[in-house]
Formats: C-alpha cells, structure tokens, sequence
C-alpha cells in the first residue's frame, strides 16, 4: 500500500510520461508536421551535427544514441516525434527552425507562474522531468508540494495542447486509481530514466574530460611548433655566425687575439646550439610521451562512452518495451471497461456497426443540401429533431448524415433504434454522449397504433433523457455557438404520419419538425442538378436537363439512375414511375432467378439471408421460414438441392444489388419501401396466390 506521498509522487511521474510528452509531441507535430524532411534539411543537419561533434570549446550536446535516433540507418522506418523523448523534443525546438522563443529565464530554469508562453511552457516540462521526475531521492511529494507542482504542469500542459483528448487525460490522470500493476510500472519507468539520466551525466562528465586533454594535447603541439621555429632560428644565427669567425680568421690572420676570440664565440655558440638541440630532442621525446599517454587515455574514455551508450540503447529499448507493454495494458483495461459499461449486447452491437457502415458507404454520394445544414445546426439547441417528408425525399439519409456528423465531430456514440423506445431505455448512458436514430417512426404506409402507443408509454421517460436545458434555450435565442453534448433524437417520419393527430399527442416528437417538402428546406434546382451529379455522368446529365421531373423522390430517382443508359435515365426522369414498372415487368418475363430473388425480398420483407441457400440448411432446419422458402422457389421450378440451381438464384440477388435491392452482410431487402411498394403490387399481380 503506498502512502499519500508517495501516491503523489507517482501521480506526477504518470502526468509527466502519459499526459505531458504527448501533449509536447502533439505541440511539436504542429510545428514540424514532417520531421524526417525537416531532419534533413541541410542547415538543420549541420546544427545537429554541431551539437554532436560541437567545435572546439564548445559543449556536447546530442549523444550517439540520440543522434541515431535522429538519423537511423538507410532503410528504417520514418522518423516521427512518437521515436522522440521530451530531452530530444526540446533540444529540437530549441536549435531548428521554427524555433520557439526562449523565455526569459532561459529553458534550463523554472519560470515563473506568470510566463504563459510556449517556452516557459515547454521549460516547466522540462524542469520538473530533471530536477524532479529523474532526480527524486526518496519518491515522495507533500500535498502542499503536489498542488503547486500539479498546477503549473497543468498549465504547462493545456498551454501546449488545449485538445479535447489531452484535457480528458489530464482529468484521468488526477483521479486514476494507481493500482499495484501501475505502481510497478511506474516505480520501474522511474529506475530506467533515472538510469538512463545518470549514464548521461557522466557521459557528459567523461566527455568534458576528453574535450580538456584535446585541448591540452593541442596546446602541446603549439608549443612543439613554436619551439621548432626557435630552434631552427637558432641554428641559422649559429651557421652564420660560424661562418663570419672563419671569414675573420683567413682575413687577418696575423691578428691572433681577434682569432682566438672568435674561435672561442664559436666554440661557445656550436655547445649552445647542440646542447639546444638535445633538449629539444628530449622535449620532444617528452611530449610524445605525454600525447601518447594522453591518446590512451581518450581511447579508455571513448571505450567507457561506448559502453555507456549501448548501455543506454538498452535501456532505451527496454523503456521502449514497458511503454508498449503499458499501452497494450491500458487498451485492454478500457476494452475491459467498455466491455463493462456497455449495456448493449455484442449481437445487438455488430448490428449498428453493419447499419452505420451502411450510412458511411452513402457519404460518398450524398449531397449536403440547405436542409442538412438546418438539420446539423439546429442540434446545439434542439435533443428530439423529427425529419418529415414523403417516401423517397432523404429523411433517413439527413438524419444518417446527421448522427456520423455528431459522432466525427463531437464524439458522439451512434445507436440506431431497431425495436422501439425500449431500446432507448436499455442502451442509454447518461455518462456517455448518445445520438439514437429511428427511421420510419410508427409506419410507412398507414400509421401503427400499436407501436404509436408504446412510444407514448415511454413519452414521460423519454421527455426527462431528452430534456433541453435552459443554458440551451438562452444560447438559442442569443444566437451563441454551444458545446453539444446532451443526448440526442433523430427520427424520419412520413409527414401524413406526422400530422396524424394521435401522433401529435407525444409533445417531444413535436418540438423541432425539419419538413423536408417544406419551401424553406426542400431540393433548390442546384441542388437538384449537384446530387445528379453524385450519381450520372456529365454528358447523361446534359440529355435530360430538360426532362427532369420535379418529383419529392428525386433523391431515390438519382439514386436508381445510377449505372444506367442515358436513354434508361430520360426515361427514368419523364415518368419515373412508368420507367420503374417497365423495368420490373421486363425482371418478371427475361429472369426467373431475379424474379424469384424480387419475390424473396418482398415476403421476406425483414431480410432474406443468402446462407439459406447453402446445400442442406433447409432440409436440416426445418422450420417456418425454410417452408416458406421452399414454397416461393418450387413456383420458380428451382430446386435447391442442386448446385447450378442456387448459383443461379444467387446471381439473381447479386445483379439487382444496387438497383432494386441492397446487400447487408448477407441479407438482401428492397433499397426502399417506395420500391418495395410497387414491386409488391407488381409482383403479387403474377403470383396472387403466393401474396394472398
């Protein structure tokens, strides 16, 4: 059990390691978003260089493990500030361009509390992780001290990167429980850095050393140098010397004295110049001696450099190991508690995902129109928004478009409503962000009373999940930008539905209705002509400019249109629904297998599953919907025990995909009931028996 101080120590060590290098990393990514280019860039190069093999007299700063990391070998991955430790970061932002101004006690001090800068910043982080993170004594913090300490971290932080995820680690790392495996980890990332923070210190210690015997080594070769010079000047003044005293003497050579005098210089001058000479022979054997000893010495010290810096690089890749090792650990104790928290069963789950993929495959073609926005910016200020209109408009699609908008942006979590108001009362979080989606609230054709009644069982509950609260309301009225969060509602409703009085009884479906059909919001001839594009060629689109009938389900038009003829698609546009009868009536007489695949998909009306089709699954599941099965295909003279058969009918599914079918995972249904509508009516003309 670790003491309050201690807890406190170690909850600095986790801000510092799990919150404050990412928050550096993110700050630093902003100024150098590709940082192997901007590593190699040949000013920023020689800067590093310099600081790696510095010139003389200056100080070394990047070591052999850093520099590797900064310049690997040919071939390895890029270079990312994710490689990068915050002693690296820093000395990154403090010698490359752009560089970050250096605040006035320098970035090796702390700043004072008032200097909000990025570089008081970037010292804090700093100063805390050497003098404190690397350099504890005995791993404890008084309260008093943790506040203060906590504080300017914080700041630090936040003043670095003020992001959505970075505030929410911050807020983890005050009140997460440091449990055993935690502490552990902890107390070991503590041994390595401090480890690592000591090799370093005594590689700077070692290298300082080196730096002065170079330097005196240098000193030795000067002066070696200038006594040469000396000596050879010497010995010129001596040859020359020598030669005037002979001169003298065959000059006058009666005059005794003078020879013997010069002879005497001379005598003088030659021992002084070979006694010279020796000691400079001795000097230099000396020195030689000394730099020998000296070149020993920066070979010991170079050897011990390298053997602490692979020391280093071990540990690195062991500090590397644990951090890996605590982001795996973290990941799977929040799948572990989402697991927990979720109140939605993993079957239930897998189906929102198939349908959310679904809306995310009809971005590529979906056209935000002035009613998508209107939808989009009344969320801040509305929970419950009902989208109306009549078959075929795009009420689902907005509110799809609506709720992936909510969730890419706001972080929303997406629950499509597949049952009823239950599925609300089971899956909602009140801890969570939710945006729950209903399409086709209480009927298609005609209103169901039934399933009207049970949203209006739930309206009370319903009301207080999605109550607006009066902050919103005031936002709305002083036209201010507000932070969504509030649970959300979005349904599609058929607007005869809407207006169904007993519908209007449920006072939350009747707060904000975005009519779809309305002047204000429906489809502007832009418009139009902008989602045609998303779906026809540009020379198609100039044929039928004129033929384009302004019908509510143009968007569904666009949609059947794609893939086809531009002869297909005038007729499609001049009179839609004659071109859609033709097309199934020419389906009924030309292919049996999409005939029957039609049929499936009508009376299977909630999705035919195409594993029904694998040789035994109706002869071993015997069952109502493998009776009804077998009944449909035997009209169709197909018999699914043979293979040819079901290969057959299975590329009857796979042709209508896209027009008058779609595929989700592997269940096929109508692509909309406005289809489904007319293919019954069509189809059950052929079959009455089979629909009656």
């Amino acid at each position: 059990m670790v003491s309050k101080e201690e807890d406190n120590f170690l909850r600095i060590v986790y801000l510092h390691y799990r919150v404050a290098t990412g928050a550096l990393s993110n700050f630093f990514d902003k100024l150098h978003p590709s940082l192997s280019a901007d590593l190699n860039i040949p000013g920023n190069k020689a800067i590093l260089h310099d600081l790696y093999i510095p010139p003389p007299k200056k100080k070394r700063v990047l070591y052999r493990r850093q520099w590797d990391t900064l310049y690997p070998p040919p071939g390895s991955t890029t270079v990312t500030s994710a490689d990068l430790d915050l002693t690296l970061i820093v000395c990154l932002l403090r010698n490359i361009p752009p560089l970050v101004t250096e605040p006035p006690t320098g970035f090796d001090n702390l700043p004072p509390p008032h200097d909000k800068s990025d570089g008081a910043n970037i010292a804090r982080l700093k100063y805390y992780k050497n003098f404190f993170v690397s350099h504890s004594k005995d791993g404890t913090l008084p309260n008093a001290d943790f506040v203060r300490i906590w504080s300017e971290l914080e700041q630090a932080v936040t003043g670095l990167d003020n992001s959505h995820a970075t505030a929410a680690s911050l807020k983890d790392a005050k009140t997460k429980m440091l449990d055993n495996s935690m502490v552990q980890m902890l107390s070991t990332q503590m041994q390595l850095v401090t480890k690592v923070s000591n090799f370093e210190e005594e590689l700077k210690h070692i290298s300082s050393h080196i730096d002065k015997d170079v330097q005196e080594k240098k000193q030795l070769k000067q002066i070696t140098e200038t006594l040469d010079e000396k000596m050879k000047t010497k010995e010129d003044s001596f040859e020359k010397e020598f030669k005037e005293c002979k001169e003298n003497v065959i000059s006058y050579p009666n005059d005794w004295i003078l020879v013997k005098y010069k002879y005497l210089q001379f005598t003088r001058i030659k021992t002084i110049a070979i006694e010279s000479k020796k000691e400079k022979e001795d000097f230099v054997k000396d020195v030689q001696s000394l730099c020998s000893l000296i070149q020993d010495d920066i070979t010991k010290h170079e050897e011990r450099i390298a053997a602490l810096e692979n020391s280093s690089g071990t540990l690195q890749e062991i500090q590397r190991d644990v951090d890996s090792l605590k982001r795996k650990l973290d990941t799977l104790k929040e799948e572990i508690k989402k697991q927990v928290e979720d109140h939605i069963p993993p079957h239930i789950r897998a189906h929102h995902r198939q349908e959310i993929r679904e809306w995310e495959q009809d971005q590529t073609t979906f056209l935000e129109t002035r009613a998508t926005r209107h939808i989009i910016e009344s969320l801040p200020s509305h929970n419950c928004i009902v989208v109306t209109g009549s078959s075929g408009c795009g009420k689902s699609s907005n509110i799809h478009q609506a709720a992936l908008h909510l969730r890419d942006s706001l972080e929303y979590e997406i629950i499509p409503v597949l049952t009823g108001p239950t599925d609300i009362m089971n899956y909602y979080n009140e801890n969570k962000k939710q945006v729950f989606i209903v399409d086709d609230i209480c009927g298609k054709e005609t209103i169901n009373m039934q399933t009207l009644q049970t949203w209006r069982d739930y309206s009370e509950k319903m009301e207080k999940i999605f109550k607006v609260a009066e902050k919103d309301v005031a936002g709305k009225n002083d036209k201010t930008v507000l932070k969504v969060s509030s649970p959300k509602l979005l349904l599609s409703c058929r607007l005869h539905i809407y207006k169904e009085a007993q519908f209007q009884r449920i006072s939350l479906f009747t707060k904000k209705e975005c009519n779809l059909l309305s002047p204000e919001l429906c489809l502007l001839e832009a418009e139009r002509m902008h989602m045609l594009h998303k779906y026809v060629p540009d020379d198609i689109i100039d044929n039928i400019k004129q033929v384009t009938e302004n019908v509510d389900y143009f968007p569904l038009l666009c949609k059947l249109s794609k893939d086809k003829t531009s002869e297909e698609v005038k007729k499609l546009f001049t009179a839609p629904l004659i071109s859609i009868k033709q097309n199934i009536n020419n389906i009924i007489h030309e292919n049996k297998q999409q005939f029957c695949a039609l049929v499936l998909c009508i009376l299977f009306n909630d999705g035919f599953d195409t594993d029904w089709l694998k040789l035994g699954s109706v002869s071993e599941r015997k069952n109502m919907k493998t009776d009804k099965l077998e009944y449909i295909v035997k009209e169709f003279d197909i018999d699914l025990s043979k293979q040819k058969h079901r290969h057959s009918l299975r590329a009857g599914f796979s042709t209508l995909n896209g027009t008058y079918l779609k595929l989700r995972g592997t269940e096929y249904r109508m692509i909309h009931d406005k289809i489904y509508t007319m293919a019954a009516v069509i189809c059950g003309q052929k079959l009455y028996r089979m629909f009656y």
